[in-house]
């Protein structure tokens, strides 16, 4: 038995350990610095943030060269979303 040698991974197995590292991070980040008064959502694991934000039904609609993201007001957590989304674009800007 050798101590200290691992077996190697397939590189995809590795590439999706990462991509599961940088969602996490993501979502945690989310939480701290705009979710953090929303009760429902400022503890929520991985697959409620999912289905409760990702997952909101929006059109994305294209108008003069721009983008705009169209959310239903009814939706559940649409409100949260916004909220968000507002957040994070007040923020400052990384020099």
């Amino acid at each position: 038995m050798r101590l200290g040698v691992t077996a190697a991974r397939p590189r995809g197995d590795q590439r999706d350990d990462g991509d599961r590292r940088a969602a996490r991070g993501l979502d945690a980040w989310l939480r701290l610095l705009t979710l953090h008064d929303q009760h429902d959502l400022a503890d929520a694991e991985p697959d409620t943030m999912r289905f409760r934000l990702y997952h909101l039904p929006a059109r994305l609609a294209r108008h003069a060269r721009r983008r705009f993201l169209r959310i239903e007001r009814t939706g559940p957590w649409a409100d949260a979303f916004t909220t968000s989304w507002r957040r994070l674009t007040d923020l400052p800007a990384v020099t």
